[in-house]
């Protein structure tokens, strides 16, 4: 009995380990955020800020000091940008304190798809029927590292102006709405649940030997 208890403990260890494991493994991305000229047109130029992006994991951890605080009737909101396929990626909407500090964790489900390369931090209107499009209103943006040439790119573009009705980066009818994938980081996933069968086999046969002795 006691064999067929530790068995079970193992078991559900080995059950637990890819969950947290794999998790721990990879490295967030870290993307410093802050007012780019020639991108950014609105709020405080010295506002500032963080993202964490676990691209396996779909997850996006954020931090910001110094944004403006908006009026009733406007919200902040955080998309992970591809800007060759100029493709957005809503991740949420928050609001700050009265110095302009804020924090959002957000995971999403399935995996990132490749060509995220930027972070960006717009004003939105609130409520807003189609949160899938982003406004004109950049207020911090963040690039990922080793892009140098999408930061090259970027200092070399007009001012986008109060009136523009797309990104800087590329035409309005570029843009399309992206949602995260599901099928992406697969083999990943599926090297990682090999423990989980190989612990449900074990408590089978352990089980079953058990039965066999009490007959």
């Amino acid at each position: 009995m006691r064999r067929m208890l530790f068995a079970v403990v193992i078991g559900l260890c080995l059950c637990a380990w890819p969950l947290g494991a794999a998790h721990a493994e990879e490295k967030p991305i870290t993307v410093p955020l802050s007012y780019i000229a020639n991108l950014s047109n609105t709020g405080a130029t010295t506002a500032t800020g963080s993202a964490d992006v676990w691209s396996t994991y779909a997850e996006v951890r954020l931090t910001t000091q110094g944004l403006t605080v908006l009026p009733k009737g406007q919200t902040y909101a955080l998309w992970l940008v591809n800007p060759s396929a100029g493709r957005f990626l809503p991740v949420g909407r928050f609001a700050v304190d009265r110095t302009g500090a804020a924090t959002l964790d957000v995971s999403m489900k399935g995996s990132l798809a490749v060509g995220y390369s930027l972070v960006l931090v717009t004003v939105q209107p609130d409520p807003q029927t189609d949160t899938h499009a982003p406004s004109s209103r950049y207020a911090i943006v963040g690039f990922f590292p080793q892009n140098s040439a999408i930061q090259q790119q970027v200092k070399h573009l007009p001012d986008t102006g109060q009136h523009a009705e797309h990104p800087p980066f590329e035409p309005a009818s570029a843009i399309v709405p992206e949602t995260v994938s599901a099928a992406g980081g697969k083999e990943n996933a599926g090297l990682a649940y090999v423990p989980l069968g190989i612990a449900a086999l074990s408590i089978a046969f352990v089980l079953r030997r058990g039965r066999r002795l009490r007959a």
